[in-house]
């Protein structure tokens, strides 16, 4: 669970969705992070194509090198595993999320669901890693047993398969 991310707990839903945003405002003020979480933003062209709009995410690809291997040379929690790692294409256009290097394009071909669900999952991972950086601390990713397990856990498939049959 190290490397999950925020978990709370309280008796209903609005004292637990105040206390995971006083831990947030608490994490914040730590690594000295003034600016909101950004939002998402997709653009559709068709039911099965969708172009990410998501600033954030495409001043990312235009000012940092990647290749191919990228996210598999940092893991940091399972949603990345989940949605992300083995659905990436670098400069090319045969995986569900296709990013251009060179220009920071970002374009999905998937359906609507699992379109958000991958921006959702590669904005909090691009954040965390810049964030992560920015502040001087090191990286903590992820074990190549916690991988495994993740990768071979049926529960992470079951997840997964449920975002692929959902339609918004």
């Amino acid at each position: 669970m190290e490397n999950h991310g925020l978990i709370v707990t309280a008796d209903d839903a609005k004292k637990c969705a105040e206390l995971h945003a006083q831990v947030n405002r608490m994490i914040m003020e730590y690594l000295g992070i003034n600016e909101a979480f950004p939002s998402i933003d997709l653009f559709t062209v068709d039911e099965n194509t969708f172009i990410s709009k998501t600033e954030y995410i495409m001043d990312y690809f235009r000012s940092n090198k990647i290749h191919e291997k990228f996210f598999d040379e940092t893991v940091l929690y399972p949603d990345q595993l989940v949605y992300l790692n083995g659905s990436i294409s670098v400069d090319g256009m045969d995986k569900k999320l296709n990013i251009n290097s060179k220009t920071g394009e970002i374009i999905y071909k998937t359906n609507s669901s699992e379109a958000q669900t991958i921006e959702e999952t590669l904005l909090a991972y691009l954040y965390v890693v810049n964030g992560i950086g920015k502040s001087g601390l090191p990286l903590k990713t992820m074990s190549e047993k916690e991988i495994d397990f993740i990768r071979n856990w049926e529960s992470e498939a079951y997840r997964k398969s449920l975002v692929k049959e959902t339609v918004k």
